[in-house]
Formats: structure tokens, C-alpha cells, sequence
């Protein structure tokens, strides 16, 4: 993911596909990752209910869903990384990506605009951050290695492996 391409050209933007590259695997991992963490849910729920609609949740809701199951476990420090991952994949899904690599350096800005939800009001306004591709190999490395817990977490509940004492 390292290798530096030219700059093509989709719509009045131009993107490199390095920045493509990073978006898209940063964007696949964070769906396996939910994939698992809803199929975690639903053994941890152990109710196999076809109207229950939490497991396919993500984001905040799905951690509230974990929340309202009252366990206590490894399933906190999961959340909380995973909570910190899904701002980022926001940012990234969410914002605009203004793409300064074509001038010689791995820096891709983004313009993030705040917005209103049900729960949060908020002043109109934005938030700029960037990325280099370090950054985005070290959150999708993140990504993969708390998709890895999540599956030991499965494993251990489905008696497939002996979770650590």
C-alpha cells in the first residue's frame, strides 16, 4: 500500500489511489469488524429472537445494545476501542477529502461538517484533520487486530478455544 501512483482525475476532485486504497480497506476491515461484533452480540444475547433487530446495529447503537445486556467483561475494552475506531471511520466515510499527495508529500486533508442529530445540537461548523498513510495503515491495523479479539471472544464463547487466565 505504500507505492505512490499519479493522480486521476473523477469529477471537479482529484484523488489518488493511494487515498482510494486507504478509504476502501479502511472501510471493508471496519464492516467485517461489525459483522463480528453483531454475530458476538447475538450469542452473548443467547436469545434467538427473528424480530430482535440489534445485531445489525452499528456505531453507537450497537454499543448501547451490548450495554443493555448488563455483561461485564472484555466486551468494555472492545467497545470502547471500537467506539474510537467508528469516529474515525466516520471522519473518514463522512468528510471531504481534500488530497495534497500529488505535491510530493503523504498528507490527505479532510473537512468533516458537524451536524445535527436527535441527540446532539450543534452550531454549524467543521472540523479539519488529516491523515498520512502511516496513519491509515496503523487504524487498519487497529481495525484487524480487534476483528482478531472479537473472533477469540467467539471462539472462547463457542468453546472452540480456552480463553487466558
Amino acid at each position: 500500500m505504500k507505492t505512490k501512483v499519479e493522480n486521476t482525475g473523477i469529477g471537479q476532485y482529484y484523488f489518488s489511489q493511494n487515498l482510494a486504497l486507504f478509504v476502501g480497506y479502511l472501510v471493508l476491515e471496519m464492516s467485517a469488524l461489525e459483522d463480528s461484533l453483531g454475530e458476538w452480540y447475538h450469542l452473548l444475547k443467547g436469545v434467538h429472537d427473528t424480530n430482535d433487530t440489534d445485531w445489525w446495529k452499528s456505531g453507537e447503537q450497537l454499543i448501547e445494545a451490548f450495554n443493555d445486556l448488563g455483561i461485564e467483561s472484555s466486551s468494555n475494552t472492545i467497545l470502547d476501542e471500537y467506539s474510537k475506531l467508528y469516529d474515525i471511520r466516520n471522519t473518514v466515510v463522512h468528510g471531504l477529502w481534500l488530497d495534497s499527495s500529488g505535491n510530493g508529500n503523504n498528507t490527505f486533508l479532510n473537512l468533516k461538517r458537524n451536524k445535527n442529530t436527535k441527540k446532539k445540537m450543534v452550531e454549524p461548523s467543521f472540523h479539519l484533520s488529516s491523515m498520512t498513510d502511516e496513519n491509515f495503515e496503523s487504524v487498519i491495523q487497529d481495525i484487524k487486530r480487534l476483528q482478531n479479539n472479537v473472533s477469540d471472544e467467539i471462539s472462547y464463547f463457542m468453546g472452540i478455544k480456552i480463553k487466558p487466565t
